[in-house]
């Protein structure tokens, strides 16, 4: 990376998204822990099984009939690759990827002996309404493990 990009600091790089894009920001992290310092999924999607079967279905076919196809996409069966600093961000009251996700992802990561930090915002939608409070979360996240200069982060 940093031969493409000179400016770049390798050690430091960070992701984020909200529902796809956390199920996204999940993988890349635990998929690529040699890329990725940080994440921040905001109710991503921990496994298929959690989430609306039509969507699902439509990409992956029936559970049944490929329950491999499931298994492979799931950040949950993946977890124990954390190596850097996650910050799971869901509304409790999600109606569109439950809550669910969250707390079995919780689950692997507790299991896995992982480190972690998670924000449940109560009875919140997947849009959640708080906007100063989330972008103040993601700033004071990024500030405390990615801060600007020389240094930072974990791996």
């Amino acid at each position: 990376l940093e031969a493409r990009w000179p400016w770049m600091d390798s050690s430091r790089i960070g992701i984020y998204g909200r529902s796809g894009g956390g199920n996204d920001s999940m993988n890349a992290i635990f998929r690529h822990p040699d890329v990725y310092s940080t994440a921040m999924p905001g109710a991503g999607l921990s496994h298929h099984r959690y989430y609306h079967a039509a969507f699902t279905e439509r990409f992956l076919g029936l559970p049944q009939d490929n329950p491999d196809a499931y298994e492979a996409t799931a950040p949950v069966n993946v977890a124990e690759n954390l190596r850097g600093n996650l910050l799971l961000i869901h509304g409790t009251g999600d109606p569109n990827v439950h809550f669910q996700n969250a707390e079995a992802l919780s689950n692997a990561l507790i299991t896995a002996k992982k480190r972690f930090t998670i924000m449940p915002y109560p009875n919140r939608p997947l849009g959640i309404p708080d906007r100063y409070h989330l972008h103040d979360l993601y700033l004071w996240f990024l500030e405390k493990n990615m801060p600007a200069g020389n240094g930072g982060g974990t791996r």
